[in-house]
């Protein structure tokens, strides 16, 4: 049995690729995003009953699950790979001139949901409106303050730290979201040896078409 482990940036679209991944895979979990198209699961059970997935997030000491077949990681677990060699490792890779685009991804679709008191008040300034939970949505003040942070403090340093980790397969963001010229459906295909369902390619296709109307109207399509 091939297990695999995709690991990626927030905002880049690995939850989408997990789903992609695992429903290939054979797995029954429910291919879901929402309106902004977000792919994370966020507690809500889309994952359930997929005892072979492991999500382990920023969190490899507490979600970490031996024995699962699929594994999504914000972390590079670098002697876990050294003590599991057969592991294969997908990356998503991120150009530096898509770095503040997978960011505003990440504040898009994941900050409302992790939007509280307590992190209003660690971001507050002057010009902020009163707490909602919605600011992150309705104010453009506060989701820039965002960007510009995170895209130097986490993205930016993410992708430094991770450019020359050792993978089998990289996929380019740009390949995730659908705004290159290579098919996302049969890259993967390729990399887990399975063929693809009419399901999952409308399943694909509908989440590249809502994100590219929401986050790339104005980007070129580019090979």
């Amino acid at each position: 049995m091939k297990q695999y482990m995709i690991i990626c940036c927030a905002g880049d679209g690995g939850s989408f690729l997990t789903t992609v991944v695992a429903q290939l895979l054979g797995y029954q979990i429910k291919a879901k995003f929402s309106n902004t198209g977000h792919a994370h699961d966020m507690g809500r059970g889309n994952w359930r009953g997929a005892e072979s997935l492991c999500l382990i997030g920023d969190n490899w000491e507490m979600n970490y699950r031996p024995g699962a077949r699929l594994y999504t990681s914000h972390v590079m677990p670098y002697n876990y790979i050294q003590q599991n060699p057969d592991v294969k490792i997908i990356k998503i890779d991120t150009a530096p001139k898509d770095y503040r685009k997978v960011t505003e991804l990440c504040v898009s679709k994941a900050w409302p949901d992790m939007w509280t008191p307590e992190e209003y008040a660690k971001w507050v300034g002057p010009d902020y409106p009163p707490y909602h939970k919605s600011n992150v949505e309705q104010s453009k003040l506060i989701r820039n303050d965002l960007i510009n942070d995170l895209v130097i403090n986490y993205t930016k340093k993410w992708q430094d730290h991770h450019r020359f980790v050792p993978v089998h397969h990289v996929i380019n963001f740009r390949t995730i979201m659908g705004i290159d010229n290579i098919d996302l459906v049969d890259s993967i295909c390729k990399i887990v040896s399975q063929p693809a369902t009419l399901i999952i390619r409308q399943y694909v296709a509908e989440y590249q078409k809502v994100n590219q109307s929401l986050y790339f109207k104005n980007y070129v399509r580019q090979s």
